[in-house]
């Protein structure tokens, strides 16, 4: 396979601003194509074969427009462009003060075209450049705590989100905000995913399996005719596992991958980005806190989330989580969400 391999250099408009100018190694789209045939091909074979997922097709062909988005640098541009009107400075309806903590480089129009991008020269900190970052006195928690926001918005509340975080993407500046970089493999998912995944998160966090195996039969995940109580017993014994072993995201979803593949799984592919995204989150952190899971440190947020927002789906998503079947309360979780 062929990598996505770029040139960026700094270089000095006329106008003097500094700018990174991202150039796409020449004959890139031929050469994609190569690959998005090699792909279906593959595909084709691997579909002969009984265990085989059905949507096996559906997968390759997300892969390879994604493939195709990489290198189209109109798009990776209009995608900045957006991201930075949700989630970077001024941002509408958000706390101010969170909202300047990210940063995502202006596009310079006039010098960019479907191969060449050419951006806002932004200076930071590699956020694995541990010693750099403790000479500049940056607040490591602060700026997980900033990262995390930014994505739970991205992922709970707008739905567009940065599908690929990872260290090589963002930076730290010496005024100890983020900047994000790459826009070229962004995911959008519409409300009721969202929901969904608040929904998912909170089952999962309560070790309530029944509720989550119900979660990804509304959403599709699994096939019509499933035993859901096969399924929620495949889950508690994986959550078993977890909490026998390691709570971090990788470690979850190691395990639910073998439920996954039993129960033959259907996900929409970019519910796939989204498990990527948060993968790639959790490992920037750990750059940060090597004890950091993602998890555990989103709960608060998606318990926020429940208490501030009015409409029925996150009322029901409320209740479920606080009140049983008979009318009582469950107070130990009442007593969870006071302390979240």
């Amino acid at each position: 396979m062929h990598s996505f391999d770029t040139s960026s250099n700094a270089a000095h408009l006329r106008s003097g601003e500094l700018v990174a100018v991202k150039v796409q190694r020449p004959g890139m789209a031929p050469l994609l194509t190569l690959d998005a045939l090699l792909f279906h091909m593959i595909g084709g074979q691997m579909k002969r074969f009984a265990k085989a997922r059905k949507d096996l097709l559906v997968a390759v062909n997300e892969i390879v427009r994604h493939m195709f988005d990489e290198i189209d640098y109109i798009l990776e541009g209009k995608n900045a462009e957006r991201f930075a009107t949700l989630y970077s400075h001024g941002s509408s309806g958000v706390n101010s003060e969170a909202s300047t903590s990210i940063k995502v480089p202006k596009v310079y129009w006039n010098y960019t075209c479907k191969t060449i991008l050419t951006l806002e020269w932004i200076d930071g900190i590699k956020l694995t450049d541990a010693e750099r970052i403790s000479k500049a006195n940056l607040n490591r928690k602060r700026m997980i705590d900033e990262g995390l926001y930014c994505s739970l918005r991205q992922l709970l509340e707008e739905g567009f989100f940065h599908a690929d975080p990872h260290p090589g993407n963002l930076v730290a500046t010496e005024g100890g905000s983020l900047a994000y970089f790459d826009f070229g493999m962004m995911g959008d998912i519409p409300r009721h995913y969202r929901v969904g995944l608040i929904q998912m998160l909170v089952h999962y966090v309560n070790r309530d399996s029944l509720g989550l195996a119900n979660d990804f039969h509304s959403l599709g995940f699994v096939p019509e005719g499933t035993d859901l109580l096969a399924v929620a017993d495949a889950l508690r014994f994986s959550f078993g596992d977890v909490r026998r072993q390691s709570n971090d995201f990788q470690g979850v979803m190691n395990h639910l991958y073998d439920v996954m593949y039993e129960f033959s799984f259907s996900l929409p592919p970019d519910y796939a980005l989204v498990i990527r995204a948060l993968g790639s989150l959790e490992g920037t952190a750990k750059a940060l806190d090597p004890e950091f899971k993602v998890i555990e440190s989103a709960y608060p947020f998606v318990i926020g989330r429940l208490l501030a927002d009015p409409s029925p789906d996150m009322r029901k998503i409320l209740r479920e989580l606080l009140i049983c079947d008979d009318g009582s309360i469950r107070w130990n979780r009442l007593e969870r969400l006071v302390h979240a």
